[in-house]
């Protein structure tokens, strides 16, 4: 019987990843990518490399990572952008660029979270970066498929409200703040995982299907592997804002100035709006 049960939960987790990769490849579709040369927002990641595995299926695709020299999304990257046989763009950051960065961002978006304006640094980089109008980013990946490290070990009713609560954080305020980001530069930024049917599929997945147990994302990395990247589905990740050195520049910055990391956002905020 528990053979069976085996199988049954394997031949689920192989339909559901068969699922996502159809969605994720007919929202790219949609958007009439063909024949363009269309940037990765690439850490190396799962969530990441998929969509650039499927997005180099369709046309033209290359990679943009961010990151100090020695950071764990610049190793990752540089592995999966290879087993991925696609070229990639290094950002390399240090403190005076991240502290710069730091500052664009509260102007353009008037945030002073520094929770938040770490985690949109990296994205803000790639996007800046960007040859193209467009971008595409794995945003929507961790709140649909149990990425956050906060789902692991949690009550099912628990998982279930975070998680809604982080997508209505992802679909609303942060999309907000991406949008200046992009309006800025007058360009695009794609989500092809916070697209409605993707959504909508993820929404409707068991719980077994989402909540972290041996490892998060099992849904994205099943697809991976049903794609042969199957050594970038066991890759682990950290995020953002911490694998590409982000939290750190800034925290090292605020200690130095005697301040901290939310006094030195705040300032920088004040400045952008006076």
């Amino acid at each position: 019987m528990r053979v069976r049960e085996i199988r049954a939960e394997g031949d689920f987790m192989r339909d559901s990843a068969e699922t996502l990769v159809a969605l994720l490849r007919d929202d790219l579709c949609r958007r009439k990518i063909g024949g363009k040369r269309i940037p990765i927002s690439f850490s190396g990641g799962v969530d990441s490399s998929l969509l650039a595995k499927i997005c180099s299926d369709l046309t033209e695709t290359y990679c943009i990572t961010v990151g100090a020299e020695d950071s764990a999304d610049i190793k990752n990257a540089r592995i999966s952008a290879e087993n991925l046989g696609l070229s990639l763009k290094e950002i390399i950051i240090d403190e005076g660029y991240v502290l710069d960065g730091a500052r664009e961002v509260c102007g353009i978006t008037g945030l002073d979270d520094p929770l938040t304006v770490s985690f949109e640094l990296p994205t803000y980089f790639a996007l800046r970066s960007a040859e193209e109008g467009i971008i595409v980013t794995g945003q929507g990946a961790d709140e649909l498929f149990g990425g956050y490290a906060k789902y692991e070990g949690i009550p099912a009713d628990e998982f279930s409200r975070l998680r809604r609560e982080d997508l209505e954080r992802a679909l609303g305020p942060t999309d907000v703040v991406e949008s200046r980001m992009a309006s800025h530069w007058k360009k695009e930024i794609v989500k092809p995982f916070l697209c409605n049917r993707v959504v909508s599929f993820a929404m409707a997945l068991p719980f077994e299907a989402v909540i972290p147990s041996t490892k998060r994302k099992a849904v994205v990395r099943e697809a991976l592997r049903a794609l042969g990247l199957a050594d970038i589905a066991d890759l682990p990740k950290k995020a953002s804002q911490y694998g590409s050195g982000v939290s750190d520049f800034l925290k090292k910055a605020a200690k130095r100035r005697g301040q901290t990391l939310g006094e030195m956002i705040a300032g920088f905020a004040k400045e952008g709006g006076s």
